[in-house]
Order: C-alpha cells, then sequence, then structure tokens
C-alpha cells in the first residue's frame, strides 16, 4: 500500500493501487476547552471506558473485545496523551 499522493498517480495511470491512511484524530476546537478524538473503525465491536488521569482530568478510551485499544477521546491537558494511545491502537 502506498502514500495516497503516489497511489492515486498509479491508479490515474492504470495500476490501482491501495492506500493506507494513518489514524487521523478530530480536533474540536473551543475556546474554553479543547477536544481530540479519535473514531473507532466502523462496525468495531466494544465499548467506550472512561478514565480519571493522575491529575484529575477524564479521558475515554474504546476498547475492543480482545482488549484492543481502538479509538479515544482526549480533552484538555490529557491531549498530551495522544502519542501513547496511538502506538497503542490495535
Amino acid at each position: 500500500m502506498g502514500r495516497p499522493a503516489w497511489a492515486l498517480a498509479a491508479t490515474l495511470t492504470g495500476t490501482a493501487t491501495a492506500v493506507h491512511y494513518p489514524p487521523m484524530p478530530i480536533d474540536v476546537k473551543t475556546p474554553a476547552h479543547p477536544v481530540r478524538v479519535l473514531l473507532p473503525p466502523a462496525g468495531c465491536r466494544g465499548g467506550w471506558q472512561m478514565e480519571k488521569s493522575e491529575s484529575g482530568g477524564v479521558f475515554a478510551t474504546f476498547a475492543e473485545e480482545d482488549g484492543e485499544i481502538a479509538g479515544y477521546v482526549l480533552p484538555g491537558d490529557q491531549i498530551k496523551r495522544e502519542n501513547e494511545l496511538t502506538h497503542a491502537l490495535g
């Protein structure tokens, strides 16, 4: 699988090429409290789990039935957890 531009070029010249996109979180930009959301893939089976951090903030992760993390919601100061959770994606 190729990068988007290379895959598009190959496809347009006659070689159908699949593209793999990395996780793309959504930023909800509000003046008072930003939120970053990575939705689990469509059809993913599991559930959301709310957690409280050591600093007192809250965040949520979506765990698949096998326990693998497939999504997250990170408000405010919890956005710093993004790299940790992105690496844990199943």
